[in-house]
């Protein structure tokens, strides 16, 4: 009976996970993979983020180019939520100088971030890689000065919810037997 139980919730859990969406990256009608964001810091809807940040993002391909670095540099926009434009540095490095900072752009307000307050960096889907792929669409990662809300992520109340519901059937499965 246990095993069962086990199995049951293991399966429901892993099921739960699964339908996760993950971010991968469509083929476009040319046949080259577009640009992708791989990792992003803070990540997408972080929360407490320091009034003092940087913001770096890793790229799936090199955007840090000569032959593409002028026109990147202009293609990230830093905005209070629903409000105004802030002045920021975008630093990307020169590849043939650190090979290992050519997926990486790195965003710094010229001003400290206000605290508690909503901010979303854009980047325009005309970001480029040194093949000379772009975006397939135009970047948002929201990010906030705020405390963490307190509480269940909606992914997390899901898989318990799935787990509690799974446990149940199982167990009134196992008493009709």
């Amino acid at each position: 009976m246990n095993k069962r139980i086990i199995t049951g919730i293991l399966v429901v859990l892993f099921l739960s996970l699964s339908v996760v969406p993950v971010a991968l990256a469509d083929e476009d009608t040319s046949g080259k993979t577009p640009l992708v964001l791989e990792q992003s810091t803070p990540a997408d809807n972080a929360y407490g983020v320091a009034t003092d940040a940087t913001i770096t993002l890793t790229f799936s391909k090199n955007i840090v180019n000569m032959a593409v670095a002028d026109n990147n540099r202009t293609q990230f926009t830093l905005k209070e939520n629903g409000g105004d434009e802030l002045a920021i540095d975008v630093f990307l490095a020169d590849d043939q100088v650190d090979r290992e900072k050519r997926n990486d752009a790195i965003i710094t307000p010229l001003e400290p971030l206000k605290e508690d307050t909503d901010y979303e960096l854009v980047v325009n889907k005309e970001l480029s890689s040194k093949s000379g792929v772009t975006l397939a669409e135009d970047l948002v990662i929201h990010f906030s000065t705020k405390e963490e809300k307190s509480g269940l992520s909606s992914i997390s109340a899901g898989t318990i919810v799935l787990a509690a519901v799974a446990v149940l059937a199982l167990v009134r499965r196992r008493k009709k037997a």
